[in-house]
């Protein structure tokens, strides 16, 4: 993961050194590269719309082109609004998901090593605007803490959701409106 982490990092380096630049071929490309992502979120929206419609939803869940780790999250917070016996010490750890395991995910999966001149590696992750976070082996001890906290409060919201439409499962076909 650390390389390809890497290499996300190298490019997104070179494309904002690049697209920064007052080069007329790197404007044109850049405007060539906005309309590709204009054009790609598009075609994403027209897959997306007849699902809709449709109410097709479990074709929309299980697509992670369409339904992201975040959007995912938001969804158990919302559905878990339903429950009557609502597990709220499991919700309350939920709280943070976002904070804790998205955006220290995206952090890992962000981080580029560092060679020092005696040969030390550090990992490192960089955002533009935001402080540099080394990865070491104290980040990690507490990431994998917080994976540990959260995959059991996830389980237990999962269980009660389970409990919940257990009786109706077999009452409605998800993929109709």
């Amino acid at each position: 993961m650390a390389e390809v982490a890497e290499m996300d990092v190298l490019m997104e380096e070179t494309l904002e050194r690049v697209f920064e630049s007052t080069d007329r071929q790197m404007i044109a490309k850049a405007g060539e590269t906005l309309q590709k992502l204009q054009r790609s979120a598009e075609e994403g929206l027209a897959q997306l719309a007849p699902l809709v419609a449709e109410g097709r939803i479990l074709e929309v869940v299980t697509d992670s082109r369409l339904f992201s780790s975040a959007q995912k999250f938001m969804a158990m917070r919302r559905v878990s609004k339903v429950l009557a016996n609502k597990p709220r010490d499991a919700l309350a750890i939920l709280a943070t998901y976002e904070q804790d395991i998205i955006l220290s995910r995206n952090t890992l999966a962000h981080a580029k090593e560092e060679v020092a001149a005696d040969g030390t590696v550090t990992l490192r992750s960089f955002k533009r605007g935001q402080a540099a976070v080394t990865i070491d082996d104290n980040w990690m001890v507490e990431f994998r803490g917080k994976l540990k906290t959260h995959r059991l409060a996830l389980s237990t919201v999962c269980d009660a959701l389970g409990h919940h439409v257990r009786p109706h499962v077999a009452d409605r076909d998800l993929t109709k409106k």
